[in-house]
């Protein structure tokens, strides 16, 4: 157990779509990375996405989790310590 253990300040959850590959979720936190489906150019983007709120958290000494179980809806879990 850490000396200082840290306060958090609460934590925010965020729920939607139908789940993330497993061989891709390792990957949906570096920049540009976009999986297999996304190249179908009929999908915008530029594979930014989930790098800069793990940048954010991260500048704030927190932490940022995703849970993707095939089929159900993909959740993004970000804590921030209390100050």
């Amino acid at each position: 157990m850490s000396p200082n253990p840290v306060a958090w300040g609460g934590q925010g959850k965020v729920l939607g779509g139908v789940g993330i590959p497993a061989d891709v979720l390792p990957r949906v936190f570096e920049r540009f990375y976009r999986g297999e489906s996304s190249h179908d150019n009929t999908i915008d983007g530029c594979g930014l996405g989930l790098s800069i709120p793990q940048w954010i958290v991260a500048a704030h000494r927190g932490e940022i989790r995703i849970d993707s179980p095939t089929g159900q809806p993909t959740m993004v879990t970000v804590r921030l310590p209390l100050p």
